[in-house]
């Protein structure tokens, strides 16, 4: 085979032309891994001239790659006394210092919480432009994909499935493999586990389904077309809220692109500005559908305004529930204010959990039990204080879940009928 980047051989074997086997310290390709790497005795400066070993200037272009990715003021500590998003920011700057043109990610965002995560990214894709960089980037989050990505390859089982636009391999998967990667999976997956025919016509159904909107304010758009017979015109003071379907039940991967996932943002926050007014009444469950999305989305202050606005709205003293303020008597909330409650403590889809997604500071300490996830999962006992969380799961198969803890760090555990697994992590709660 061969190996060539820029016109440049790599590798090159049993090929016309010469054989090539450049070593990997001569390809000036920089490497970016899950782990940092770093060599713990050296400062970050030293580690970031490691690799420009030979250069004159070498000091000065190292300081120059630790200020481009802003951590010039650490560059005579140690490894040790930095956090992990400061770790990967010097093994970034490691790698540029490579100076090939090429990076090399291998799931650079594994261990970083969600809002380092998001700065990393945006990080990443100014110095792609700036430096035009070629990144490749292995990861199992379609959510890294679409943050640094503008072309996909999907693997499965070591065979690449499907090549090309990001937009294009969500939409139109290649295989039924890849469908069920890009997270088109419930009707596929029945058909598959009866063995009935006919996933590709559900493939298909899927693939012509209208594209989601923007509304020209900016949220999430009500209408699959933004013109019919009617007056299609979005509008926030109303209670029904079934364009945030996707955020109901399992999540669409359509929302791992980070613009759709800014408009269902505004699009819950400028309902939730209508359900606080004066002017909102009827249908309390239109706060649940509101409540289910937020918690969905990672969204905790809004997700607990949810509840707190049903429950300082719509139960009379004597705890009858209602269906407007005060008014028609209705079960709807009874139902769905615990919903809510569990979607903030519980997210879960096939093969993965996350636990306290959307923890709000006003529950500093608590603890909850029976939660029931996606694909059997039970967690029998979950507690949290201000600094630490414990949940106790299984499940009623045995199955391998991905579980997603609270400070963004993820682990893979083997859950069973007959054998609980205890699952700890650091918290911190955000003001």
């Amino acid at each position: 085979g061969v190996i060539e980047f820029d016109g440049a051989a790599f590798f090159r074997r049993n090929r016309p032309g010469p054989r090539v086997d450049l070593p990997a310290r001569r390809r000036g390709v920089g490497y970016v891994m899950q782990d940092y790497a770093l060599f713990p005795h050296m400062t970050v400066l030293e580690n970031v001239m490691f690799p420009l070993r030979g250069a004159p200037d070498r000091e000065a272009r190292a300081l120059a790659l630790l200020e481009r990715v802003s951590v010039a003021h650490l560059a005579h500590e140690r490894p040790g006394s930095l956090s992990g998003g400061q770790q990967q920011r010097v093994v970034i700057a490691r790698a540029l210092a490579a100076n090939g043109g090429l990076l090399l990610l291998d799931e650079p965002f594994a261990a970083l919480d969600g809002p380092i995560r998001e700065r990393l990214q945006a990080d990443l894709r100014t110095l792609q432009r700036e430096l035009r960089l070629v990144m490749i980037l292995v990861t199992h989050r379609l959510e890294d994909a679409f943050a640094l990505g503008d072309r996909i390859a999907v693997l499965r089982a070591g065979r690449l499935e499907q090549v090309g636009p990001i937009e294009d391999v969500v939409r139109r998967p290649a295989t039924r493999g890849v469908a069920e990667i890009m997270g088109i999976r419930n009707l596929l997956r029945a058909h598959r586990i009866l063995d009935l025919p006919g996933a590709r016509r559900w493939a298909e159904l899927g693939a012509r389904l209208p594209r989601y909107r923007i509304a020209p304010t900016g949220e999430l758009a009500e209408w699959a077309t933004p013109a019919g017979p009617l007056d299609q015109t979005d509008r926030h003071t109303h209670r029904h809220a079934s364009h945030l379907f996707p955020f109901w039940y399992e999540g669409d991967p359509a929302f791992a692109d980070p613009t759709l996932r800014a408009a269902a943002v505004r699009a819950i926050r400028a309902r939730l500005a209508w359900w606080r007014s004066a002017a909102s009444d009827e249908m309390a469950f239109g706060l649940v559908q509101l409540g289910l999305a937020a918690a969905n989305l990672g969204l905790a202050t809004e997700a607990a305004t949810t509840l707190e606005l049903m429950a300082t709205r719509y139960w009379r003293p004597t705890l009858v529930s209602t269906h407007n303020r005060g008014a028609l008597f209705n079960t709807d909330i009874c139902g769905g204010f615990p919903a809510v409650v569990a979607a903030m403590l519980l997210r879960s889809r096939e093969g993965r959990c996350d636990l306290l997604p959307a923890l709000p500071p006003a529950w500093p300490e608590g603890e909850a039990r029976g939660l029931c996830g996606r694909g059997g999962v039970l967690v029998d006992h979950l507690e949290w204080t201000p600094t630490r969380m414990r949940a106790r799961l299984r499940a009623r198969h045995t199955t391998r879940v991905r579980i997603g803890l609270p400070d963004g760090a993820t682990r893979v555990v083997t859950l069973d009928p007959d054998q609980a697994v205890d699952v700890t992590a650091p918290l911190t709660l955000h003001q």
